[in-house]
């Protein structure tokens, strides 16, 4: 009974989709009643943009890039997604930096996807929508293609490889399809602290930092 008040008041003070809340869980070492987004590790999420994949085109536009309408660098509550209750939550505490994450189902194009947001000490910092290539639901590639060609007047030829988009403001768009899901990652590196921050994360090695925050992690 007392644990379950203790929940409660927690939820109630941080809110359910907070670091402070899943720590409460993972320091008693109980599951977290939230689902998690990211199952693996954030690191290859950030990784395309800490380094460019070779042989991976580089497609300029004039056009403004922007994910969902929420420019980078906006806190959650002010970005439009914040309207919609997530379905997952991840959270990780990095050095003095919180990091976190949050999923929501949607549908575009004629297929459902999967939306993730990163925020980087509550500044939106990368976004994610992620088209499952299994057998129901496929997506029509082609026509997500078409539609990226036509919104950013580029001409996408190669695809195999994946391919980047980058605007004038130095955002940027990776598209990358591993036979699972067809990824569009939105990143904008201007964002106060993320090139610092990221500059850290991947100078230690993974293992080390995915020990160090285990007890965090979704």
């Amino acid at each position: 009974m007392f644990l379950k008040l203790t929940i409660w008041l927690t939820g109630l003070i941080y809110g359910k989709y907070s670091i402070q809340y899943i720590e409460f869980f993972r320091k008693r070492n109980l599951q977290p009643d939230v689902r998690p987004c990211i199952k693996d590790h954030y690191l290859p999420h950030f990784f395309p943009f800490f380094k460019r994949v070779a042989e991976v085109p580089l497609l300029k536009t004039s056009e403004k890039i922007i994910f969902d309408a929420s420019p980078f660098g906006y806190t959650f509550k002010n970005c439009p997604f914040s309207k919609r209750k997530p379905e997952t939550f991840s959270a990780y505490r990095i050095g003095k930096n919180v990091l976190t994450a949050y999923g929501f189902a949607g549908r575009s194009i004629g297929a459902k996807h999967r939306e993730i947001a990163f925020f980087l000490d509550n500044k939106f910092v990368l976004g994610e929508i992620s088209f499952s290539l299994g057998k129901s639901e496929k997506p029509d590639i082609e026509k997500i293609y078409a539609e990226l060609a036509s919104k950013y007047k580029i001409s996408i030829i190669d695809s195999a490889k994946g391919f980047y988009i980058e605007d004038p403001a130095d955002s940027l768009i990776y598209c990358h399809n591993n036979g699972f899901e067809l990824t569009l990652s939105y990143f904008n590196p201007n964002v106060e602290g993320l090139l610092e921050a990221m500059e850290l994360w991947f100078k230690e090695p993974v293992a080390q930092k995915k020990e160090k925050e285990s007890k965090v992690k979704l």
